[in-house]
C-alpha cells in the first residue's frame, strides 16, 4: 500500500531525515521542520532549496523551536526581505536583541499593528511605540 509522506518520514532514521531535510521537496520540508529532533529542523533551514516563502511560513508557526528562529534571524540573505523582518519582529521566540533591530526597519502601519498585538513581547511593543514616535 502507498504510504503518506508523513508515514514514510516517520519510518526514517534521524540521519535519513536530516538528509531528506536538505534534499527533499517542499512538502517534506514542511513536515520535517516540526521534527522533535533539532538537528532535523536545523537541516531544513540549512537546505539550499528552501525559499523565502517557506521561511516566512516557518516564522508564522508559533510552535517552531527558538533555535530555528534564531538561525533564521542570523541569515543576512533572508533578513533583507521585509516580510521575514516583520515575522521575526512579531515572533515571541525571536531573541529580543535581534527582534529590536528588525522593528526599527518596519513601516508605520506595521508598527501600529505590533503596538496593538498582545501576542508580541511587551519590550518589542514598547520599541515599536518609540520608533513610531521618532518617525513622526
Amino acid at each position: 500500500t502507498a504510504l503518506t509522506t508523513l508515514q514514510r518520514i516517520n519510518q526514517l532514521s534521524t540521519a535519513e531525515r536530516v538528509k531528506l531535510a536538505v534534499t527533499g521537496t517542499k512538502t517534506e520540508r514542511t513536515l520535517l521542520i516540526r521534527d522533535p529532533n533539532k538537528m532535523v529542523a536545523l537541516a531544513v533551514i540549512e537546505s539550499p532549496k528552501i525559499g523565502i516563502d517557506e521561511v516566512a511560513t516557518v516564522l508564522r508557526n508559533r510552535s517552531i523551536a527558538g533555535e530555528i528562529i534564531a538561525r533564521i534571524a542570523e541569515n543576512r540573505e533572508w533578513t533583507k526581505n521585509y516580510s521575514i523582518c516583520y515575522e521575526l519582529a512579531v515572533n515571541p521566540k525571536t531573541p529580543i536583541s535581534k527582534a529590536m533591530g528588525f522593528v526599527k526597519n518596519l513601516r508605520e502601519a506595521d508598527l501600529r499593528l505590533i503596538n496593538r498585538d498582545r501576542n508580541v513581547s511587551p519590550v518589542i511593543r514598547q520599541v515599536a511605540v518609540n520608533v513610531l514616535n521618532t518617525k513622526k
